[in-house]
C-alpha cells in the first residue's frame, strides 16, 4: 500500500489529523509475512488548506451562478463559454447545456457581428453591465448592449463597461 489518506486518531487528547501512509509486509527468511513496516507522513495541514479551498470556492461558485445579473465566463482565446449563470439562463432562453456549446460571439446578432470588426464582448450581459470589452475604438458604441435571445430577437440593452 503506497500513499494511502488516513485519519489518524490520538488517545492521549491530541486533535485528530491526517496522515500519507506507505505499508509492506514484513516477511521473515521463509518468505512469511511476520508483519508490517512503513512510513507515515503527517499531511494535516495539506488537508485542511484544500478543504479551505474547495469551502471558497462553492462561495465563489454560488455567488456566480445566483448573481441576479446574467453572467458568463468564457475562454479568452476562442470566446467558448464555460460556465453561465443561472440569470443568463433565464434571460437568454437557452438552457445551461445550450449555452455551454456556444462562443460569446454566438450570442451577438448576425447584424451587429458585421457591424463590429473585433470580437463584442462588452455588450453581452445587457441589464447594466459588461463581462469584458475586446472592442476598441468607435466600435465599442456601435456593439455595446446588443444581444441574441434564443428564440433570435435581438435587443438592445444599455451595457456597463467593466474594468
Amino acid at each position: 500500500m503506497v500513499a494511502k489518506l488516513e485519519r489518524e486518531t490520538f488517545a492521549d487528547g491530541r486533535p485528530d489529523g491526517w496522515a500519507s501512509t506507505t505499508k509492506l509486509p514484513l516477511r521473515d527468511d521463509r518468505g512469511n509475512i511476520v508483519g508490517t513496516w512503513g512510513i507515515a507522513r503527517n499531511i494535516t495541514s495539506q488537508i485542511e488548506a484544500e478543504q479551505a479551498l474547495a469551502a471558497r470556492e462553492a462561495q465563489y461558485r454560488s455567488l456566480f451562478e445566483h448573481n441576479p445579473q446574467p453572467m458568463f465566463a468564457y475562454d479568452r482565446d476562442t470566446l467558448q463559454i464555460i460556465a453561465v449563470s443561472n440569470s443568463a439562463i433565464a434571460a437568454y432562453g437557452y438552457t445551461g447545456e445550450e449555452l455551454l456549446a456556444m462562443t460569446i460571439n454566438d450570442l451577438m446578432p448576425a447584424e451587429g457581428r458585421r457591424r463590429c470588426r473585433a470580437p463584442a464582448v462588452s455588450w453581452l450581459c445587457g441589464r447594466g453591465t459588461a463581462v469584458a470589452t475586446s472592442v476598441q475604438g468607435r466600435d465599442r458604441h456601435r456593439c455595446r448592449g446588443q444581444r441574441r435571445r434564443r428564440d433570435h430577437r435581438s435587443a438592445r440593452l444599455p451595457a456597463k463597461r467593466s474594468a
